[in-house]
């Protein structure tokens, strides 16, 4: 059971989609996502990376630092010479020699897409973070645009194994995507601005890193805001409860997915 004074936190802290997406699973892990929250995983960690390259890359030397190949820790000199680099690193976010040869390749194929290049020379709004307060559930929300231009878009980069148009948009539907986006033009539209558009820069992790944009569709945005829309409820029931359960404790029925069947 939280205490009175983290639910107080919960209802006035703003929420980001990151947390709010637990709740698709169970409130139980949204609520352990917010007690104790995951360190950064590798692929988040060149996630970070690749959008401080393509976003704002004159801020990259300063946020990271790539590991000396060759340091063998299990040693003493080795272990020697990563305590003296991870001092000389100064708080830095370290990358591994991989993850930065990943990233420069990533940020090289969007910016040599001509859709996403010129997507982004429109955006002059980068890593912008806005919030607002939701009208239906009245809870403080809040969310980090990667772009958005004067022009009445947003854009969203993601990396994944297959930027194809037959893979990608399931990706979306797995990882929710379509309702970070109609979240964020949600925020963006209580921010006094009007957005027409969201598009997604998908971007492959490996060689030849190749690159598609996507631009959400009328009915994928209308599936995104009944999406997040249903999370925001259940997060305010929850508050209001102050009760965050798991699974249904029953006997669920099995039916295989559609395509599967």
């Amino acid at each position: 059971m939280l205490t009175q004074e983290q639910i107080n936190e919960l209802q006035t802290h703003p929420i980001s989609w990151s947390r709010l997406k637990h709740y698709d699973r169970s409130p139980a892990h949204f609520i352990e996502n917010w007690l104790n929250p995951p360190e950064p995983t590798p692929a988040m960690t060149l996630g970070s990376a690749l959008h401080c390259l393509v976003l704002e890359p004159d801020k990259f030397e300063a946020r990271y630092i790539v590991a000396p190949e060759g340091i063998d820790r299990r040693t003493k000199s080795g272990k020697e010479m990563w305590t003296m680099f991870e001092a000389g690193a100064k708080g830095k976010t370290i990358l591994t020699a991989e993850q930065f040869r990943q990233a420069n390749g990533m940020s090289g194929a969007i910016l040599d897409c001509n859709a996403a290049r010129k997507l982004l020379e429109q955006c002059p709004r980068r890593e912008d973070t806005i919030t607002w307060t939701d009208a239906m559930t009245s809870l403080p929300c809040k969310g980090v645009v990667d772009a958005w231009g004067e022009g009445g878009f947003a854009l969203d980069i993601k990396t994944t194994p297959d930027a194809s148009e037959r893979a990608f948009p399931r990706t979306v539907a797995n990882y929710m995507y379509h309702g970070q986006a109609a979240f964020y033009m949600e925020g963006l539209r209580l921010n006094g601005l009007e957005m027409r558009n969201f598009f997604f820069v998908a971007v492959e992790t490996n060689p030849p890193h190749g690159v598609q944009v996507f631009m959400c569709s009328a009915d994928t945005m209308i599936a995104g805001r009944g999406l997040y829309m249903r999370l925001l409820e259940q997060h305010a029931e929850c508050c209001a409860a102050g009760l965050w359960t798991g699974y249904p404790d029953s006997v669920t029925a099995l039916e295989l997915p559609a395509w599967a069947a």
